[in-house]
């Protein structure tokens, strides 16, 4: 960590870390989530990726019933999205949602805290069914409308 704290080091293959079900991970239990994690990628480009070339390295849900998920995308991919860093709240029956994201050089070995809240209750003109921010080292990047 930035601070010389210890972190837990994934391989991106098989290992992970699970937290039990809970509600309060939920979006729908008060209409605002706000997910916060420091993390360093080791790599730009993914062995093993997903998609058009995206890794997800956090997320709440399962095949077809995602509820909020971040994602980064590898260097090379098919998209055109060099080391985007982005974060989704999909439909209540998983696939399709709304997301933000912000897409800098990435350093190898950087830390780099994330945070990105979902909010559905402060609803406006400009965001009428609420919104997805997401922000990087604490500075606001991105804010997009739900769909």
């Amino acid at each position: 960590m930035p601070n010389n704290d210890t972190a837990s080091v994934f391989n991106g293959v098989n290992q992970y870390f699970t937290i039990d079900d809970n509600d309060y991970l939920e979006i729908v239990r008060t209409g605002i989530l706000t997910i916060e994690a420091w993390f360093r990628p080791d790599t730009l480009q993914f062995d093993y990726e997903e998609g058009s070339g995206y890794v997800w390295w956090m997320g709440k849900g399962a095949t077809n019933a995602q509820s909020w998920a971040a994602r980064m995308y590898s260097y090379n991919n098919t998209e055109g999205r060099f080391n985007r860093i982005s974060g989704y709240a999909f439909n209540l029956s998983g696939g399709l949602g709304a997301g933000s994201y912000f897409q800098d050089n990435v350093t190898i070995g950087q830390w780099i805290f994330y945070i990105l809240t979902i909010n559905t209750v402060n609803v406006s003109t400009t965001y009428p069914t609420g919104y997805t921010k997401i922000s990087k080292n604490a500075i606001e990047r991105d804010q997009d409308s739900l769909l």
